[in-house]
């Protein structure tokens, strides 16, 4: 069965977001790999990387072979469809507007926020603005605070919001940050994270 959806998504459906830095390639393996093939709503992902990274296409194609949903890099302009990830590239931002009141991906070359590109917190700000209580905002491991004010701002927006917890995070600046600040409403082991995203999509 082809893992391609024909129907894009619009504001009024639900979206995943991650981000994630140190250790963040394992842990999106981890969480991706148990996500169904008719999983009802397209995933966005900020992970930190490298300007000068050239194997993401590679990793993204090596996890879709392992995945049911459809793995790709994010490409501009492009819109959302259901049971799709979709990573930023290196050396871009990634934000979500919306086109013909249908949302879609904007790629920016730019300065630096919180010492990165891309910027977590860019992509979460965005979805928070799009989706409001849609959204399911979750920061995954990684140093400093990248993604805490986004986290923040789905939070404020009624969306759902999850930091991993101390137990599976190789680094934890980020998440713990997110649980102290309250912008995570959950601590969650990464085993435990695509059951959260599975609940959250399934309710009405």
């Amino acid at each position: 069965m082809s893992k391609k959806q024909k129907t894009r998504c619009g504001i009024g459906d639900k979206i995943v977001v991650m981000g994630a830095s140190a250790g963040g390639i394992k842990t999106l393996k981890l969480i991706l790999q148990g996500v169904p093939r008719d999983f009802p709503s397209p995933i966005l992902i900020t992970q930190h990387l490298s300007p000068t990274f050239q194997k993401l296409e590679h990793f993204a194609f090596l996890l879709e072979l392992a995945c049911e949903i459809k793995v790709k890099v994010a490409e501009e302009g492009e819109f959302l469809y259901p049971g799709v990830a979709y990573i930023c590239p290196p050396a871009r931002h990634m934000e979500i507007i919306t086109d013909d009141n249908f949302p879609c991906i904007k790629l920016s070359i730019n300065k630096k926020i919180n010492y990165g590109m891309p910027c977590i917190d860019l992509l979460f700000s965005s979805i928070s603005q799009v989706y409001k209580d849609k959204a399911m905002g979750i920061i995954l491991t990684g140093m400093l605070r990248d993604g805490v004010n986004g986290l923040k701002e789905i939070r404020k927006a009624r969306g759902m919001t999850i930091a991993e917890s101390k137990e599976t995070a190789e680094s934890y600046g980020m998440p713990r940050k997110a649980l102290e600040e309250g912008a995570a409403r959950l601590s969650v082991p990464n085993y435990e994270i695509r059951n959260h995203l599975i609940r959250f999509t399934a309710r009405v």
